[in-house]
């Protein structure tokens, strides 16, 4: 069966692509970055691709899917970016699809080390990042309101 999710994407609508990576909208509202296989990410690909998810933010508090490919490699630099408060400006929470457990331990270093300012959590499939996600939306305002 999870072969068969891995294999579901979620649909995404007003896509802008950069060189390395795929960004638009899910239909829950969610901004999803699918970064291309074999991408090889620097800063300023980041900074690139901060700057489309911001289009799509609308100076708003969102929610974020983050594909790392399969394969690929991003350096120190765009790391330690990645993890930043401007990239990170205005995020309710950001879910890291990761697809092997290579990914998976780079990713959870990341977490530990780079400390993201928002809720940031791994998850095997783009669907149950969404489902996280809306999850985290919804506390997000229930805090508000309370």
């Amino acid at each position: 069966i999870s072969s068969i999710l891995d294999a579901v994407m979620l649909d995404i609508s007003n896509k802008i692509s950069t060189d390395k990576a795929d960004i638009g909208l899910t239909g829950d509202g969610h901004i999803l970055i699918r970064v291309h296989e074999n991408a090889e990410i620097d800063i300023a690909d980041i900074q690139r691709i901060n700057e489309v998810k911001n289009t799509f933010a609308e100076d708003k508090k969102y929610t974020v899917i983050f594909v790392a490919p399969s394969f690929g490699n991003i350096t120190n630099e765009a790391r330690e970016f990645s993890a930043s408060d401007e990239v990170y400006r205005n995020a309710i929470a950001k879910g890291i699809v990761v697809k092997n457990l290579s990914a998976r331990l780079i990713g959870s270093i990341f977490i530990k080390v780079s400390a993201p300012p928002a809720p940031t959590k791994l998850l095997p499939t783009e669907s149950e990042a969404g489902k996280w996600l809306t999850k985290m939306r919804k506390d997000h305002v229930v805090r508000i309101i309370i």
